[in-house]
């Protein structure tokens, strides 16, 4: 992990009784560069004011740092906000209907040396309970960045896979920082992770597809493996400019009591961890009815439990949009462990 340099740029506005606070880390475990200059972002509490804030604060940037291998990260733990930002880049890929039955995606970009993550995670895990009685079913991921683990506590699932992810997310949706707890919606839409009624809005306006029509089939090969195997079709067309079919393990009920850092001696709940991500294959200009087959091998982890993971399926185009989705609870399926000596039934 590459050394790490804090600058707090402190602003007080006149017309606003507080001062508001914002961290420019320097960083190198982050490997991408930002592709242009990070404005400050102005925050308020007052949210009739936060349009004159943000103008204001336009006037304000941070230069470059002149090391190659630094790039300048504004790295956000919000609280509250009612802002979210929808993606105006035209869709490349058709599908049968333009709004259909399948799962809505909703992805959280959360950490555990987040101190307002913890908030954004209790929101999840309602959501995965219905407690919000929505008419939409919902395919939901949770992907722990690694950028807060130098604040005193490293996230057991925290991982730089999913830090550039989400900075995919914030070329993807022209933001101009990285933030959490951060809701990303189908790839288009996002808002601050712990506002529950700005999710159920976004959830609501979120354009649905045809679920793919997969039929999985898992196996153990060995202790230390899971074989996930899919054939069926994706029921959205797609064009010459192609599209992923993304697959992910996901785990459910972890408990964490955290020691250090900005939740020190809290018992943090986690569920829906993203803990594997995969690329099944790439399909290019193929109909909605064309058959499609592929096979992953997932490494797991001291302390694997099928009862509490589930896979997800998705389609995703180059720039991140998704079309259409699909999930697998593992607990109702037959988990086969093929061994020398025979096989043993989970």
């Amino acid at each position: 992990m590459g050394k790490i340099v804090e600058r707090e740029k402190r602003i007080r506005d006149p017309s606003l009784s507080t001062t508001h606070a914002y961290i420019l880390v320097d960083t190198q475990f982050i490997n991408f560069p930002f592709e242009r200059t990070l404005k400050l972002h102005i925050l308020s509490a007052d949210k009739r004011t936060r349009k004159e804030n943000l103008r204001k604060a336009r006037s304000l940037s941070f230069p470059r740092d002149d090391t190659p291998e630094m790039a300048p990260r504004l790295l956000s733990c919000f609280r509250r906000s009612s802002n979210h930002e929808e993606k105006e880049t035209a869709d490349s890929t058709t599908t049968e209907e333009e709004r259909g039955p399948g799962p809505v995606v909703v992805e959280l970009f959360s950490s555990q040396g987040c101190a307002t993550s913890t908030e954004a995670e209790m929101v999840f895990s309602r959501l995965g309970r219905g407690d919000f009685n929505l008419d939409v079913p919902l395919v939901l991921l949770a992907y722990h960045v690694d950028y807060w683990d130098y604040n005193g506590w490293k996230d057991p699932f925290g991982s730089s896979q999913w830090t550039v992810r989400q900075k995919a997310y914030v070329e993807a949706l022209s933001l101009d920082t990285m933030f959490t707890p951060q809701i990303v919606i189908q790839g288009r839409a996002q808002c601050v992770a712990n506002e529950p009624d700005e999710i159920l809005s976004c959830i609501a306006s979120a354009p649905r597809f045809p679920a793919p029509s997969f039929h999985a089939t898992f196996q153990m090969p060995t202790p230390d493996s899971l074989q996930v195997s899919l054939t069926g079709t994706l029921r959205t067309k797609v064009d010459d400019q192609g599209a992923n079919l993304m697959v992910a393990l996901y785990e459910c009920g972890l408990v964490t009591d955290c020691a250090d850092g900005a939740n020190k001696g809290r018992v943090l709940a986690n569920d829906y961890v993203v803990r594997r991500l995969e690329k099944l294959c790439s399909v290019h200009d193929i109909s909605a009815k064309k058959s499609i087959s592929g096979t992953l091998d997932f490494p797991l982890w001291e302390g694997f439990n099928a009862a509490k993971c589930g896979v997800s399926v998705f389609v995703e185009s180059s720039s991140h949009l998704i079309f259409g989705s699909q999930k697998f609870q593992l607990q109702d399926v037959c988990l086969v462990i093929s061994l020398q000596n025979g096989e043993k039934r989970l």
